[in-house]
């Protein structure tokens, strides 16, 4: 069971649109409340028969979320030079109710082979109310019958599949197919006038896996899966919604759901003599029927507005890569890491209809070290570059990139075994971005930190989060034509004091670190530093 409760005040993005010689600036403030009760359970049941390799098993689930949101909305609306007015009040219910099944039943070929038949039901119901008033200059509030809508939806599936699995020692696969209809369907009330919607659909989803182990610390590992996915739905409402007065959103209930392909191949290799570390990763997705904007400039009371829809389309996909390598000298006191990845989007959208290609490059190279050249010494130095491109076939102008350089150092001094003190330091140097975005930020963290107890079980931490006061993100996201560079702030400039108890007891094994991510000491040598938990280290390192 969960349960938030949020308010918040928003200064509404500034965004201006172009046409001609017409130009049309929005801005203004917002204040929205939130809440988001939920709730869900699950039951699994399984057994095993007599005869080895033989199982059935039954897993449902049921899970409810209850989101009231209520949106005092204000836009100043500029159209060379003549200021507007626009304020809504709404009042948003969306709720959602998801039940789900899924039978397993696994007969054994042989000691090594399988067959495994699968059956998963899935119904997910959608109740959407929005209710909208308009308020004047006056302040005078005027209930809209064209901006609110009660939209009722369900998206259910029915997927049936075989497997057949094959485990060896060095390796083992996995082949099968399955079928998945699906059944979209909605009703509104709009403007006082009830409709319906239906959509079916049908996928046939191959699956594929393989994973071959050269020896414990070497690993190759395929797979190919497919899944479906539903409009949301702001995708589906069949109303526009005109919360930001410069872009206009309207449902279209009569999409398909998505059909999502995706391949991925990984390597890895550890060697525990020399320490040297590799870990690669390819992955590349398709989507047939992708939900993608169609866009379009309209003009209301001499304004000038983009309008945005949304249709079913081919032609989408995206591939990525990654890397990372990493090698130890002197003993691991020192180490460099190097890592990168490439990002491919194939974008597909529409303007008035017209299909346009928007080809995405994500590029990022990074170097890391590690130099821990005393036991009560560790720095940590760093650099990465990131690069991105966007090209629009259908846009003179939609041809963009930015870049951006980001420095950062930490470390950690023990000045006993159980008392030390840590800095972290970043700077971020950004390239491209609009002169009201620029920003690049200097970043400073400390912490002094005491531990206690027997094995620095209990740590006791005072820390000072961006003492500069500059503590701001700057990112851009690209869906089609709409390039979206965002500037955000952060909470900047605060102190905390925590205190830590680890309460981790394993019957003939060492506690494991709990924090993803997180380097796993082995501990100090004899004399050395006290293991730092979360906030220190020792000398020596797993990799």
């Amino acid at each position: 069971h969960t349960h938030t409760r949020t308010q918040a005040f928003l200064f509404n993005p500034f965004s201006t649109i172009q046409r001609g010689n017409q130009t049309t600036t929005s801005s203004g403030p917002s204040i929205a409340n939130a809440t988001t009760p939920g709730f869900g359970g699950n039951v699994l049941l399984n057994h095993r028969f007599k005869k080895t390799g033989r199982n059935i098993s039954v897993f449902g689930n049921v899970n409810v979320s209850n989101n009231e949101r209520g949106q005092d909305i204000t836009n100043l609306i500029v159209v060379d030079q003549n200021t507007s007015f626009y304020r809504q009040l709404q009042n948003i219910t969306n709720n959602s109710t998801n039940t789900g099944a899924n039978l397993s039943y696994t007969e054994p070929l042989s000691s090594k082979s399988f067959l495994e038949f699968n059956y998963n039901y899935n119904r997910t119901n959608y109740i959407n109310n929005r209710q909208t008033d308009s308020v004047n200059s006056a302040g005078t509030a005027m209930h809209s019958q064209s901006l609110s809508n009660d939209y009722q939806y369900s998206f259910t599936t029915n997927k049936a599949g075989i497997n057949y699995r094959f485990n060896e020692k060095r390796y083992n696969y996995t082949l099968g197919a399955s079928i998945q209809p699906s059944l979209l369907r909605g009703s509104s009330v709009l403007n006082g006038l009830p409709a319906s919607y239906q959509k079916n659909g049908f996928n046939f989803i191959p699956v594929a896996r393989f994973s071959y182990k050269f020896s414990k610390t070497r690993s190759f590992n395929f797979s190919y899966r497919g899944n479906s996915s539903e409009p949301t739905f702001n995708q589906l409402q069949p109303i526009t919604d005109k919360s930001n007065t410069q872009f206009w959103y309207t449902g279209n209930p009569n999409l398909k759901s998505e059909y999502n392909q995706s391949v991925s191949l990984r390597y890895n290799n550890f060697d525990a003599k020399t320490g040297n570390t590799v870990f690669t990763n390819f992955s590349a997705n398709f989507t047939n029927d992708k939900i993608v904007n169609n866009i379009s400039q309209v003009g209301s009371a001499g304004r000038v507005i983009q309008e945005i829809k949304y249709l079913n389309t081919n032609g989408y996909y995206n591939v990525n890569g990654f890397y990372n390598f990493s090698k130890p000298f002197n003993e691991k006191k020192y180490v460099v890491s190097i890592n990168g990845s490439a990002n491919y989007i194939n974008n597909i959208s529409f303007s008035d209809v017209i299909e346009n290609r928007s080809k995405n490059w994500i590029l990022s190279q990074g170097l890391n070290l590690q130099i821990n050249p005393m036991d009560w010494l560790e720095v940590n130095p760093g650099v990465r570059y990131s690069y991105n491109a966007n090209t629009n076939d259908i846009l003179t102008k939609g041809n963009t990139k930015v870049s951006s350089w980001s420095y950062n150092l930490n470390s950690k001094t023990y000045f006993t075994k159980t008392f030390l003190a840590g800095v972290d330091f970043s700077k971020t140097v950004n390239n491209g971005y609009s002169s009201l975005l620029a920003s690049n930020p200097l970043i400073l963290n400390t912490y002094i930190e005491k531990q206690f107890f027997k094995g620095n079980a209990g740590q006791l931490r005072l820390q000072a989060y961006d003492l500069f006061n500059e503590g701001t993100n700057i990112g851009r996201s690209v869906n089609g034509t709409l390039i979206t560079d965002s500037y955000t702030n952060k909470l900047t400039r605060y102190f905390m004091l925590t205190f830590t108890m680890k309460l981790q007891k394993f019957s003939g094994k060492k506690p494991e670190s709990n924090n993803e991510g997180e380097r796993n000491f082995r501990g100090p040598a004899p004399g050395g530093p006290g293991s730092g938990g979360s906030g220190g280290g020792g000398r020596e390192r797993d990799f």
